[in-house]
């Protein structure tokens, strides 16, 4: 019952292949069971059936018609003598099996999809191999500790050969080898050595890549692909399999490292650090997808690093070159710094390298705009096609930029500068600049420079005012402007302005038809107009004014007169009079008799004919026999025939029986009179005492001024 479902579940493993033996334990010498009338326990049968499906141990030569191997699980196979497989060598589906020992194959060795041979051993085959499903990069027999494959040559009837699958026309891997010796193990011809490769099968032709540790096959008319592709699957890098079960790769034959071969390494995903040992790996191309720290690398021929992937790696060398998507980075110079981060962002297109560098970059044809903010000396930049290339503020120096082959004459790559002072010499001073096969053309030149002819140039010398864009729009005192911008010194008094035309001149000099002129009449100018004359019409430039005695005017309405005439309130220039003293327009002193009034001078006999000298208001001196009185007017000190004069000089109207007046008020009566309240004489009635006037009728007083007069009562 137990060996019937095996042997139908193996059966259908093996798709139409039945077994005729299978092994009763896990040692060849607990025998065989049969399923038939089949002497299993025949070592040496040619025409027999044998499956295992588990670990098995062979101990002594075994010959079998057929060897049927399948697994799901990983099965081992040793032997201590040769086990020959005399039909078929049959390795089933999904199957991975490690031959310990010698092994051969005489007439068909069949490998299914997704299977692999592992040997550790001798390994001999003759007649057909075929492979179902093969490919590249995954070879499925692998010798990891075997100097010993023998693949027949030059025999009746039993030469190796490789069947190309039906509808297969791709190259496919065959055999991984620990070294380049397996098949050089004797002189005999009877085997392929080394030297024979390239070799011709029927089907196509088998070569030997990644120093002769490879061997692939590739079908009539198919070119030979030269690429082999390793994954590191550790941080430590290994050049070759010792015999240490912890290899980092997979197969025997990487790392490939061939000046022959495309070598390609990558990186399994579980490995962020990689140690390369300061191996030399001139020939391989290390292939980055991920974040990475890279140490003790040492010439290796070419890094790939994807997009959006940072890598830092110490102990860098020269010529190291860096694939990215848009183009190659070559280091030609390194500094002492041995630590470096290398980023591209593809979102922002930019790359960031630090610390400082010197490199040459190339930029594919595909990319038309790069961002490079990298702290660096670019040596030479080299495109491919139309392109757009700003340079971060990081860059240091730009040197050269050159063209691809496939760069257009109708192709324009344009530069631009963040930083105003990183140095090229592309266009020296250029900070944004358009570049074809034919030219260079400068659009905007740094703050140190100008535009000039599609070139920066210095700034113009005796320049006091630039422009945003670095011209001269003002020359210092004493230059003006020429058809460059340039500041060239003025021979003609000009001071702001260019050859042809000024537009303000220097002190004492005005615009005249954009020329500057000397004005005989200006007193004063702004540079452009006069702004003071010395006689004339102020905005005709001191031209005559419409008043013929006006000597200075404006819009036409004077301003200053001439001498002997002063500005009236028509705003005409009236003449002056004998009497008068002007400044300009204006009364300073009136002669005596006359005062100033409104800026004219007016007599003093209008107010009074009795002033001689006066003010506005009152007089100053009055005229002979007058005097000034109290209230301050002038009063005749000459007395009229109905007058008398009094004690203080004074002429007053004479009173009736009234003997002294004193400012017309009577002050003494005659005999027999005295004063009334009124200050007039009534007639003496008798009742005052004549004692109470003898004083005053018989003392004079004599002429004084009427307040001593006062003072005295």
């Amino acid at each position: 019952m137990f060996i019937y479902l095996f042997l139908t579940l193996f059966v259908l493993k093996t798709q139409s292949y039945e077994c005729d033996c299978q092994p009763i334990g896990i040692d060849q010498s607990l025998g065989f069971c049969s399923n038939g009338n089949f002497n299993c326990n025949q070592f040496n049968s040619s025409t027999y059936s044998l499956c295992l499906n588990k670990d098995f141990r062979f101990t002594e030569l075994t010959i079998f018609g057929s060897l049927l191997i399948s697994s799901p699980n990983v099965i081992t196979i040793n032997s201590r003598a040769w086990v020959d497989a005399f039909q078929l060598f049959y390795i089933s589906k999904d199957t991975t099996v490690v031959l310990n020992g010698s092994f051969h194959s005489e007439h068909n060795f069949t490998v299914e999809d997704n299977s692999t041979i592992k040997v550790f051993g001798s390994f001999s085959i003759s007649g057909e191999l075929l492979i179902e499903n093969p490919q590249l990069d995954k070879p499925p027999i692998v010798l990891w500790k075997s100097d010993w494959l023998h693949l027949y040559t030059n025999t009746t009837d039993k030469n190796f050969y490789i069947t190309n699958p039906t509808g297969n026309s791709k190259c496919f891997d065959v055999f991984s080898m620990n070294n380049s010796n397996c098949f050089n193990f004797d002189n005999d011809d009877s085997h392929l050595h080394t030297t024979d490769f390239p070799y011709n099968f029927t089907d196509g032709t088998a070569f030997l890549l990644s120093k002769n540790r490879l061997l692939r096959f590739c079908p009539k008319n198919t070119t030979l692909e030269r690429t082999v592709v390793c994954t590191l699957n550790q941080s430590v890098y290994q050049t070759s399999y010792n015999g240490n079960k912890n290899y980092p790769f997979e197969y025997p034959h990487c790392p490939c490292d061939d000046e022959d071969t495309n070598c390609y390494l990558n990186l399994n995903q579980n490995v962020s650090i990689v140690d390369f040992q300061n191996v030399q790996m001139l020939n391989t191309i290390f292939v980055i997808d991920k974040n990475v720290d890279i140490h003790n690398a040492n010439n290796i021929k070419e890094i790939q690093i994807k997009d959006d992937v940072r890598v830092n790696i110490t102990s860098l060398f020269n010529y190291f070159s860096t694939n990215f998507s848009f183009g190659t980075l070559t280091v030609t110079d390194t500094n002492t710094q041995n630590s470096y981060s290398f980023n591209y962002n593809s979102t922002t297109h930019t790359l960031t390298v630090a610390p400082k560098l010197i490199f040459d970059i190339e930029i594919f044809s595909q990319i038309t705009e790069i961002k490079i903010d990298v702290e660096v000396t670019i040596e030479n930049i080299l495109i491919s096609g139309k392109c757009f290339v700003f340079f971060g503020e990081n860059v240091t120096e730009v040197h050269y930029l050159s063209f691809t082959q496939s760069f257009n004459a109708s192709d324009v790559g344009v530069l631009y500068f963040e930083k105003d002072k990183t140095y090229n010499l592309i266009s020296p001073d250029c900070i944004l600049m358009k570049r074809s096969f034919s030219s260079t053309i400068c659009l905007k030149c740094n703050t140190n420079t100008k535009l000039g002819n599609g070139k920066c140039v210095g700034l113009s010398q005796n320049c006091k005012t630039i422009n945003s864009e670095n011209y001269c729009v003002e020359c210092q005192y004493g230059y003006y402007l020429n058809a460059n911008n340039d500041c060239i010194q003025s021979n003609n008094n000009c001071q702001v302005g260019n050859e042809n035309v000024c537009i303000k001149c220097v002190s004492n000099y005005i615009i005249d038809n954009g020329q500057c002129t000397k004005n005989k009449d200006c007193k004063a100018t702004n540079g452009i107009n006069c702004i003071k004359c010395y006689k004339g019409e102020l905005n005709a430039n001191c031209g005559s004014c419409s008043d013929v005695n006006c000597m200075t005017c404006e819009n036409n309405r004077c301003i200053v007169c001439n001498d002997g005439y002063y500005l009236g309130d028509d705003g005409m220039c009236q003449l002056t009079i004998d009497t008068s003293i002007y400044v300009y327009n204006d009364i300073i002193y009136c002669k005596d008799g006359y005062y100033i009034d409104n800026s004219e001078c007016k007599s003093c006999s209008t107010n009074n004919a009795n002033w001689m000298k006066c003010d506005v208001e009152k007089p100053i001196k009055c005229s002979n026999d007058f005097e000034i009185t109290e209230s301050g007017s002038c009063e005749s000190i000459t007395c009229k025939n109905n007058e008398k004069i009094e004690q203080n000089g004074r002429c007053s109207v004479t009173q009736n029986k009234c003997a002294f007046t004193l400012n017309n008020k009577c002050v003494e009566c005659t005999d027999n009179y005295t004063i009334d309240d009124n200050g007039n004489c009534i007639q003496n009635n008798g009742e005052i005492e004549q004692s109470n006037w003898s004083f005053f009728q018989h003392f004079r007083l004599p002429k004084m001024h009427p307040y001593l007069f006062r003072i005295v009562l």
